[in-house]
């Protein structure tokens, strides 16, 4: 009997996996050359046509502030710098700058006591502003203003509000306070009692200033239930 006996295998090394590996990536590309050359033409397009459109990007976002820079050495209020205005906004409208212009054409309005004109540049604003939440946020708090300014009392105080509820507001605290007092005007004072109190409940140190406010609205308001009962 043979007293031989067969040792174990060893394992491959890493080094010998790698090679195995390798081969059979250029084993695939071997017979797969055609499909790799179209992958290959199709992620150099896209990378071309981002690095376009970044480029195209830039130079309508520079034009756009060229532009607007012109227009405030203007007369401001005047008819030929609402003019042109309105037509960086029609070119412009989803730079930074065509926005800004949207914000600049609205208050003008606003000094005009033209609140539906006013009213109609802030929204479209508000619509082409989500990815600028700063300009969002400061459309809704326009429009609201416009709105009072009509006469229509409850609609700012929802705006407000749409404004208070963005995540991206950081003076969430204000918008609900300005929708309190919206809704006082419009003599729902159950609302405005509610927002009030909500206030002062989630109101921090920062915002000491409004609490305060609030608390005396609420005075004010008990005390003015007492009166009319």
């Amino acid at each position: 009997m043979s007293t031989y006996e067969r040792l174990p295998r060893g394992k491959n090394k890493p080094t010998d996996e790698f090679k195995d590996s390798t081969m059979r990536v250029f084993e695939w590309l071997r017979d797969n050359w055609q499909t790799s050359v179209e992958v290959l033409a199709v992620i150099l397009v896209a990378v071309s046509v981002i690095a376009g459109a970044s480029v195209y990007w830039n130079h309508r976002s520079e034009t756009a502030a060229e532009k607007l820079y012109l227009v405030l050495m203007v007369d401001a209020g005047s008819e030929n710098q609402i003019n042109q205005l309105a037509e960086i906004i029609d070119g412009y409208s989803r730079t930074p700058s065509g926005q800004q212009a949207m914000l600049k054409l609205g208050d003008i309005y606003l000094d005009k006591n033209e609140f539906d004109k006013a009213s109609e540049v802030f929204k479209k604003l508000t619509g082409r502003s989500r990815n600028r939440p700063l300009f969002m946020i400061a459309a809704l708090h326009k429009l609201a203003r416009a709105e009072l300014k009509e006469g229509k009392f409850a609609l700012a105080a929802e705006t407000y509000l749409k404004a208070a509820s963005d995540p991206h507001n950081l003076i969430s605290i204000d918008s609900r306070f300005r929708a309190a007092a919206a809704y006082e005007q419009a003599n729902d004072l159950e609302k405005a009692e509610g927002l009030y109190n909500q206030i002062v409940k989630e109101a921090k140190d920062s915002d000491g200033s409004i609490r305060d406010l609030s608390e005396e609205r609420l005075i004010w308001l008990a005390l003015n239930k007492k009166i009319t009962e």
